[in-house]
């Protein structure tokens, strides 16, 4: 399967590369925008186990990523 990126911008981007950055850009403001909120409230109801099933992960790596998501300065 081979992915596809087209301009939703018009013009002015430069080519795939420049459109896979800007989606990466917005990817990582939403997450910055709801990603403590989404982890919060997962880890206040949901059990561990249950998170890393559905992110099809390790309990360790799942709390791993949902401290990522929750940490004020995210790498």
């Amino acid at each position: 399967m081979e992915l596809r990126l087209t301009d939703p911008y018009g013009p002015g981007a430069q080519g795939t590369t420049g459109v896979a950055l800007r989606i990466v850009g917005e990817l990582d403001a939403i997450i910055s925008s709801a990603g403590p909120y989404a982890a919060r409230t997962a880890t206040a109801d949901i059990p561990m186990p249950r998170i890393a099933e559905a992110l099809g992960m390790t309990e360790k790596a799942a709390r791993s990523r949902l401290h990522r998501y929750d940490s004020p300065l995210r790498h």
